[in-house]
């Protein structure tokens, strides 16, 4: 009896695992996702910081040429901007928002009148736009549109997730069919024991039955 309440004990362990296992798979996939959305939070803030820091520049480089009307120069600095691949479309307006350099890469060209905004994630782009100010005085505003991420960049970001959830899928297969071969192996063993016990506790044949059957 003390042998098959221990199998009793052994079994009742066993109908745990699955539980264990399927909250194991769950930990594994919200943590996939929280790493996903903190890593895309991240990105997207030290993406910001990047940008406004090339809008900074471009502002102080075309604050004279614009106090001074120079468009020239100020084609120029805007101009300078395509050696970065990323961006797609930049500017740079008057005091009176009007456009007085700008190039397109790709997409929609910049706008021909500009006001000051908040950086917009559109479609995959980061815009951004500064003040152009000199010793307190406004002299115009820039405009930066940038690629935020390539597909292959994100895709690899992405990847740690996936992985993630494909590791809780095995893990939910793989003790799934360990639970069931230890509990086939658990019943055959109750199964083995019950008899054992059954024929331990048959009492044997008496004489006469004997004597009859010879």
């Amino acid at each position: 009896m003390i042998q098959a309440s221990r199998w009793e004990r052994f079994g009742r362990h066993l109908s745990i695992t699955p539980r264990i296992a399927i909250a194991a798979a769950i930990a594994l996939i919200v943590t996939g996702v929280g790493l996903g959305l903190y890593n895309e939070h991240l990105s997207r803030t030290e993406r910001i910081r990047q940008v406004n820091v090339q809008a900074e520049i471009l502002a102080g480089s075309v604050a004279a040429p614009l106090a001074f009307g120079d468009d020239q120069s100020t084609r120029e600095y805007v101009n300078a901007l395509k050696a970065n691949p990323q961006v797609e479309a930049a500017a740079a307006y008057d005091e009176r928002g009007r456009l007085a350099a700008g190039f397109v890469r790709d997409g929609a060209p910049a706008p021909r009148s500009h006001r000051m905004a908040s950086p917009v994630f559109d479609a995959g782009r980061l815009i951004v736009s500064r003040q152009v100010s000199q010793s307190g005085a406004k002299l115009g505003s820039v405009y930066l549109r940038v690629v935020v991420e390539s597909l292959p960049r994100r895709a690899m970001r992405y990847l740690g997730i996936g992985l993630l959830m494909i590791m809780a899928s095995l893990l939910v297969a793989v003790l799934g069919a360990s639970h069931a071969s230890l509990s086939e192996a658990h019943r055959k063993l109750q199964d083995e024991t019950r008899e054992r016990e059954n024929a331990e506790h048959t009492p044997p044949p008496s004489p006469a039955r004997r004597q009859s059957r010879s």
